[in-house]
């Protein structure tokens, strides 16, 4: 903790911001990427379960994480691991701009997932070094910081999603990749200029395992919470965002590169929460704010699925989407003062791939809906899963939460 302290206080605001814009940048590239795969698979193939399948390809990778990298990421340099987690991942995205549509393409995507995640847990180890919540202000001035902070990320999300949709309504996929690898290595120049990850040491000793981790999260009752909290919507969102690109075609009669507009709106009804999110969480708690949410979710996807209205349906899911990704202020914070530095690292690669663990099993569940029945079946099994996160949220999670206060 002393070593977080120094660095916040001797970290240059340059650092920080050219630090945290190319963070940014990668996360629209990592966006774009994801979004455009199942887009391209199913506009190529014409494949329901081949384009969800393509979905769960790009998660799945990532619950492998921790047993590529829980004994690395301490251990050796950050500069040096993120120049050959960069240099991989430019050479995978000119990889899957020649490859054709098939498995080494899915292969593909799934590499790159893998390696996006290594990025991402190096940037979060970067600051948390530099987090407003470790220099001992206020829980609302941590709350602040961070909710403007991600509200950034919503409107480079936003317009790189944009651009993204463009590209692929046109047709253009290619000129989309070698867009991302312009980006991607613009992004690398801005981390190397600034020092935070160069002011990290290694812990090369007391390498925690995967296992002790897990079960020291879950020890941890507020983290729990917010865990079993992300589970369930990331379920929810996952099982849209897998199915996304179908259901445009053949539930509301759009393109499919149309789910990229959706993924837009999501990202702006995302910055209109983060933008009220200090006010509303001190007037709210958070199993209020997520049942009503959730309970919201449940009606516009019904009012969605029986007038074939893609703007109820874009409505519907920017609700729970937008709590969610409320959450990560939360989560952020929570695991920044909780987290020591010297295993913040090993910690990470396994919180990570736990909160995104849904992801891939949503991907499984739609590929297996599309095997069973195709796209008609999706809706029902969407809106009685909804349903069921309703009654498991207040009947098993909520009773726990009270017996635990």
């Amino acid at each position: 903790m002393k070593r977080r302290l120094f660095i916040a206080k001797n970290t240059g605001r340059l650092d920080l911001r050219l630090f945290y814009l190319a963070r940014t940048l990668y996360m629209a590239t990592e966006q774009v990427i994801g979004i455009s795969i199942p887009i391209i698979v199913y506009r190529d193939t014409r494949d329901p379960t081949l384009a969800a399948l393509s979905f769960f390809a790009i998660w799945a990778p990532r619950c492998l994480f921790p047993f590529v990298a829980v004994r690395l990421i301490d251990a050796t340099a950050p500069r040096l691991q993120m120049k050959v987690v960069d240099a991989l991942r430019i050479t995978t995205l000119l990889g899957i701009a020649v490859l054709p549509v098939g498995a080494w393409l899915l292969i593909g995507a799934g590499l790159l997932s893998l390696l996006n995640l290594w990025a991402i847990a190096l940037f979060e180890k970067g600051l948390s070094v530099a987090a407003p919540s470790n220099g001992g202000g206020s829980d609302r001035n941590a709350v602040e910081a961070f909710s403007a902070a991600l509200r950034a990320d919503r409107v480079a999300l936003t317009v790189s999603t944009i651009i993204g949709g463009t590209l692929l309504a046109s047709g253009t996929e290619t000129l989309l990749i070698m867009g991302s690898v312009v980006v991607l290595c613009a992004a690398h120049v801005l981390q190397a200029r600034s020092n935070l990850l160069h002011g990290l040491v290694t812990h090369r000793a007391n390498p925690i395992g995967i296992w002790p981790i897990v079960r020291g999260v879950f020890a941890n009752k507020t983290l729990r919470r917010l865990i079993y909290l992300l589970w369930g919507l990331n379920l929810q969102q996952g099982m849209v965002f897998g199915a996304l690109p179908v259901m445009m075609e053949a539930v509301f009669h759009q393109d499919p590169a149309t789910a990229a507009a959706v993924f837009a709106g999501i990202h702006i009804g995302s910055w209109v929460v983060l933008r009220a999110y200090p006010a509303i969480a001190s007037h709210w708690a958070q199993p209020v704010r997520a049942t009503w949410a959730i309970v919201l979710y449940t009606l516009g996807l019904i009012a969605a699925f029986l007038t074939g209205n893609v703007v109820f349906f874009a409505v519907a899911i920017c609700l729970p989407m937008s709590i969610r990704n409320s959450l990560d202020v939360e989560t952020i914070i929570l695991r920044n003062r909780q987290i020591p530095d010297a295993s913040f690292g090993q910690i990470m690669t396994v919180f990570l791939p736990l909160i995104y663990a849904p992801f891939a099993v949503a991907g499984l569940i739609v590929t297996w809906v599309f095997q069973l029945g195709g796209p008609p079946l999706l809706a029902p099994v969407m809106v009685v899963g909804a349903l069921l996160f309703v009654v498991v949220w207040w009947v098993i999670i909520r009773q726990a939460f009270n017996a635990e206060d």
